[in-house]
């Protein structure tokens, strides 16, 4: 802690286009996104990867896939601050995509029950339509950053605001980055 009761940044850097953050960093209080500041209640985001090469496996066979993803997967916990507008954006596009999820399988219920045969197909369609627009939701506004690497020790992150990046110093020399 600061002398003024904020919290000081510990553990980020940015180099580029990329935030590099250790597993218990302490990330500026503004927002990632546009660089304002941020509101005082930060969002606690776990975010993991695993190398790009598993992917290859979900096509030749998705139980391998299943088994090798999460014994490679590498993970890290940030506080993720966030003005009220991109607070309030990352909260209702969550909401929009879980309604859009739950909400089509009794939209497909009822119209596979209720509706006239000749209505019944686009009924279920729309509810299949609500369905993919809901992950595809799912999985755009899941994240306010996007891991581009986890290792030991570091997480290294691509996304953030260039304001953002400007408020935090460059890497110490000697510190690999990947590419």
């Amino acid at each position: 802690m600061s002398v003024f009761g904020t919290l000081t940044t510990q553990g980020a850097w940015a180099s580029g286009k990329l935030l590099i953050a250790k597993h218990d960093a302490v990330l500026p209080p503004y927002c990632i996104r546009c660089g304002r500041p941020a509101e005082a209640n930060a969002l606690s985001k776990k975010f993991s990867w695993h190398p790009q090469w598993i992917s290859f496996f979900i096509l030749i066979a998705i139980f391998i896939y299943i088994i090798l993803a999460p014994a490679m997967r590498k993970s890290i916990s940030l506080q993720i601050p966030l003005c009220a507008r991109h607070l309030e954006k990352y909260r209702a596009l969550r909401l929009a995509s879980v309604v859009l999820l739950l909400g089509c399988i009794p939209e497909m219920v009822v119209a596979g029950n209720y509706l006239p045969e000749q209505y019944m197909g686009w009924g279920i369609a729309a509810g299949l339509s609500a369905m993919i627009a809901g992950l595809v939701c799912l999985i755009i506004f899941s994240s306010v950053l996007h891991a581009k690497r986890v290792d030991r020790d570091y997480g290294y992150f691509f996304s953030a605001s260039p304001a953002f990046l400007q408020l935090l110093p460059q890497p110490p020399p000697g510190m690999i980055i990947p590419r």
